[in-house]
């Protein structure tokens, strides 16, 4: 698993290039969450796409814990792409000992879905064609 790095005070964006698992088709829609999850967790500011690329915000998060991202990308024709990501906050303003997370659980996703739509015109040029309306 791919790690990431923050200071506990940023917001830092990320860069997944998905054109390897999702070949040239147009993504569709794309889903993160983070765990553990709760008050102080680090938490998914912004998501965006531009192409092929997935661009994920993070902010907050405790200094000196891991967490884990976990990113789904579907495509129009393709099956999902799944990304994981190791996170970890910066120790360097730790009050040790490091308290346990509220919960462990993913949080909510955050998602950003394609206004593009895939248009199939097959059944209707096969329809203008039994109609005589084209050839």
């Amino acid at each position: 698993m791919r790690r990431w790095r923050k200071q506990p005070g940023s917001v830092k964006t990320y860069k997944i290039d998905a054109a390897c698992a999702l070949g040239s088709t147009v993504i569709e829609s794309v889903s993160a969450a983070i765990a553990p999850n709760g008050l102080s967790e680090a938490v998914i500011a912004a998501l965006t796409v531009n192409g092929q690329c997935v661009d994920l915000t993070v902010g907050g998060g405790v200094p000196g814990r891991s967490y884990v991202v976990k990113i789904d990308v579907t495509s129009f024709g393709t099956p999902v792409a799944e990304y994981a990501r190791a996170l970890y906050i910066d120790r360097v303003f730790a009050a040790w000992p490091i308290g346990d997370p509220a919960g462990t659980a993913f949080g909510p996703a955050v998602t950003w879905q394609s206004n593009a739509t895939q248009l199939n015109f097959s059944k209707a040029r096969n329809s203008w064609l039994a109609a005589g309306l084209c050839s």
